[in-house]
């Protein structure tokens, strides 16, 4: 009879953890993009468009705090993640209350793309042809509000699954300090 190894180190936690660290870093990147064009892009087209160098245009500043801000989110969520797979406890919490605000996240798009599919289901809205909505556009936006609320209902249902997992028992034990 085959007998399945056994491992010091689960492997759910592992596999979690890299998979956190290989999306958090897609992340990171990504915002680190993102303040490029930010911080030296839009600059630039602001100066060319309106032919003064000290004159930002409106929201750029605020704009530059948000992105600022999200880069630093990414980067703790990095951080996070890299202390998840050494299996700190204060890293799997962190990764819960991620996880929660996903979830909730999700529930509210899949909430709004219902009520979006609904309100686009009014035949009076593409009662005939117009510019504003094409004959086919009331089937377009329920196909999309329902790609889209299939999407966010399945990756709310992933993040509550993870959540659960995170919580249980077998898994917290792993986080726990070891008493020597």
């Amino acid at each position: 009879m085959l007998a399945i190894p056994k491992y010091d180190t689960p492997t759910f936690v592992t596999i979690v953890g890299w998979i956190f660290i290989v999306f958090t870093a897609l992340g990171v990147t990504g915002t680190l993009m993102q303040n490029v064009m930010v911080n030296f892009v839009f600059p630039r087209f602001s100066e060319e468009m309106s032919g003064d160098a000290t004159m930002p245009f409106d929201g750029l500043i605020v704009f530059r705090i948000f992105a600022g801000l999200i880069l630093a989110i990414s980067v703790f969520s990095l951080y996070a993640s890299w202390s998840f797979l050494h299996r700190r406890n204060w890293a799997r919490r962190a990764f819960v209350v991620f996880l929660t605000l996903g979830a909730a996240w999700a529930a509210f798009v899949f909430l709004g793309f219902g009520i979006a599919v609904g309100i686009f289901n009014l035949p009076a809205w593409f009662a005939g042809e117009s510019a504003e909505f094409p004959a086919g556009a009331a089937a377009t936006f329920r196909v999309m509000g329902l790609v889209f609320g299939c999407f966010a209902a399945g990756i709310g249902t992933l993040f509550v699954w993870l959540i659960k997992r995170l919580r249980s028992p077998e898994v917290r034990s792993e986080f726990q300090p070891v008493l020597k």
